[in-house]
């Protein structure tokens, strides 16, 4: 699959999570800057998501592998994406802290 093929769209509960560490950081840092950083990396990442779609390997843990869900970190920020791949389309399911239990949440 050529690496222009690939669309991408987050999920309702993929954006709300974004919105909520963006807002967790305004809550309680008040760091502006931080947030666009965040941002930034994250649409940085979609992009990356884009263009290697399933050269990214499905995820090791076997309740993620079996759910068809790939894993890719932020490259400056403890953040992760779980998506999954229908064909020439991909749809980001969430994103978590590195820290957070995400494989229970999903």
């Amino acid at each position: 699959m050529k690496k222009s093929e690939y669309s991408v769209t987050i999920s309702e509960p993929a954006k709300i999570a974004l919105k909520n560490h963006l807002q967790y950081i305004i809550d309680n840092y008040q760091n502006y800057f931080a947030v666009k950083s965040i941002e930034k990396d994250f649409y940085s990442t979609v992009g990356y998501i884009r263009e290697l779609g399933e050269s990214i390997p499905l995820c090791e843990d076997p309740k993620l592998k079996k759910l068809g869900l790939r894993k890719i970190h932020l490259q400056k920020h403890k953040l992760v994406i779980l998506f999954e791949i229908h064909g020439s389309h991909i749809v980001i399911q969430g994103i978590y802290h590195t820290l957070q239990n995400y494989k229970d949440l999903v």
